[in-house]
Formats: C-alpha cells, sequence, structure tokens
C-alpha cells in the first residue's frame, strides 16, 4: 500500500514542480530570484510550521546534525531555487524544464559511483528514452543558442541539478533519525533565514505587486515548495532516488501543457509525440518495478 501511496505521491510532486516553471516565469517579470525565492517560503515555511506544531510531538533536532541540515538546506534549497528562478530570467519554461530532466542520468552516475548501486538494462532504457521524449516535447535547439546569452541559463541549470543531487543524498541521511515533515519544516525555516538578506531591503519591489503574482508566490510556496517536498521526501523513500528521479521527466510535459492554458501556447504534434512516448516509459518503468517488488516479496 506504501508503494501505491508513493506512486501517487511522486505524480504530484511533478504537477506541482511543472506547474512551478510556469508561476516562477510570470513572476520573475516583477521581482528578483533572491525575492521570489524569499516570498515563496515565507509561504512555505508558515504552511509547514502550522502543520509541524499540530502533528509532531517531538519537535527538536540533535546539534550534531544541524551542520547536515544546513547543507541540505543550504545547497538543495537556496542554492538550487536561486539557480533555477535565474536559468529562467534566460531561457523559457519548457527549456529549463528539458535540462531539469537530465537528472536521472546523473542520479544513475552518481549512484553507480558512490553507492555502487546496479542498475538494470531496463531502467537505463526508461531514462534514455524519455529524455528523447522529452526532446521532443520541447523541440530543444542548443545548436541555435550555444552561443548565445542561454548559455548562462543552461549553465544555472546544471549548477541546479548539482544541488539537487547534494539535496536529495543529505537529506536521505537525515530521514534515517527524523520525520519527513520535521526535515523539511527546519529546511524551510533556514532557506528563509538565507533568502532573507537579499531580499528585505527590496520590500518595494512586492509591495505594487497586484493579487495574480501573490496568487502564483503562494501557489509555489505552500504546494509546490511545501505539499510537494514532504511528498517527494516520501516517494524517494518508499521508491529510491531513481525511480523518483525518472518521474522528473514528466515535468517538461505537465509545464508544456499548462503553458499551453495559461500562456496561450500551442502543442505541435512533435510535442503530442513526445508526451505519448514519456507516458509510455512511465507505465513500463512503474510496472516493471511493480514486478520486481512483487518478486521480492514472494522469496520473503
Amino acid at each position: 500500500m506504501k508503494r501505491i501511496v508513493a506512486y501517487f505521491s511522486i505524480f504530484f510532486v511533478t504537477i506541482f514542480w511543472g506547474t512551478s516553471f510556469v508561476s516562477s516565469k510570470i513572476v520573475l517579470n516583477k521581482i528578483s530570484p533572491f525575492e521570489l525565492g524569499f516570498y515563496r517560503y515565507i509561504f512555505a515555511a508558515l504552511f509547514l510550521l502550522i502543520i509541524f506544531f499540530i502533528v509532531e510531538k517531538d519537535k527538536t533536532i540533535k546539534k550534531q546534525d544541524f551542520p547536515i541540515l544546513f547543507l541540505s538546506s543550504f545547497v538543495g534549497v537556496f542554492l538550487y531555487f536561486y539557480a533555477e528562478n535565474s536559468a529562467l530570467n534566460y531561457l523559457s519554461a519548457s527549456v529549463s524544464s528539458i535540462i531539469l530532466s537530465m537528472l536521472p542520468i546523473f542520479m544513475i552516475i552518481v549512484n553507480f559511483f558512490i553507492n555502487k548501486e546496479k542498475i538494470s538494462k531496463t531502467k537505463i532504457t526508461a531514462v534514455l528514452a524519455s529524455i528523447i521524449g522529452v526532446f521532443f516535447v520541447v523541440r530543444a535547439d542548443f545548436s541555435a543558442t550555444v552561443f548565445s546569452n542561454e548559455i548562462k541559463g543552461y549553465s544555472f541549470m546544471l549548477f541546479a541539478i548539482i544541488t539537487w543531487i547534494i539535496y536529495v543524498f543529505t537529506t536521505l541521511r537525515l530521514r534515517k533519525k527524523y520525520s519527513n515533515l520535521k526535515i523539511i519544516t527546519y529546511q524551510a525555516v533556514i532557506s528563509l533565514i538565507l533568502f532573507a538578506p537579499f531580499s528585505v531591503s527590496k520590500i518595494s519591489n512586492v509591495i505594487t505587486l497586484n493579487y495574480e503574482y501573490w496568487l502564483n508566490i503562494a501557489y509555489l510556496g505552500i504546494f509546490c515548495s511545501g505539499i510537494a517536498f514532504y511528498l517527494y521526501v516520501y516517494a524517494i523513500k518508499n521508491l529510491g532516488t531513481i525511480v523518483s528521479s525518472i518521474f522528473i521527466n514528466f515535468i517538461p510535459v505537465v509545464t508544456i501543457v499548462t503553458g499551453s492554458i495559461i500562456l496561450d501556447e500551442t502543442l505541435n504534434l512533435m510535442q503530442i509525440i513526445g508526451v505519448i512516448i514519456i507516458f509510455l516509459v512511465m507505465c513500463i518503468l512503474v510496472f516493471n518495478d511493480y514486478l520486481k517488488f512483487k518478486g521480492a516479496k514472494k522469496n520473503d
């Protein structure tokens, strides 16, 4: 049952994070990457603190775990969102999504060298096929932009991937001792403090924002940083890092669909083919993982 819930969790994570690119792109028309991170985490921290104080009985973190908690917050939240938000100043939401879809490739390499984790041919094939599908979806053309200013955007997104991998592994260490809610609540508060020095002095920039921008910021904070982070950690716990990361490839599809609805973007035949490829890959991956899980359960 937990595994089924984990699949639903990672599915909703892709929905929230896929739409977050569009919401971020809208808000970044008015404020800076640091400011977006700060106000996003005001909502995230407040939401999580309310749930935290209601649900958690033990609210403490051991002193020896604060360095790793700070590292995960600094690298995986503060630096990650600065990099992602900065990339969106140079790239479209769709192109940013495709760069992020390279995460499973990096995760496989890291797992192979650090954890000596063997990767099945099915998972390798699934990763490669999903990447192909994503390229169909966003129609990436690196040759046209490799010497342009957009190289900054690509660099920021690659840096975001590196910070996210560090976040995954540092959070896994914390998860052995603490609940998901406690981890992400502390991370949200620490990240808010880290963003504050770069944003508080520019408060005049947000006073003039209308309700549309504030709704997007609130959505990014509560759903994309609060709820989604909790679900993501839960998915990692029950599905593993690689299976969870492969679902990240679904994010560009969500971004494209959301962009077509909110930003009046259109889907062409190539993009539809890409959506179908990614969907089929996800189905095969989940089914293969389910069969292995059932087989292991029978052996036990």
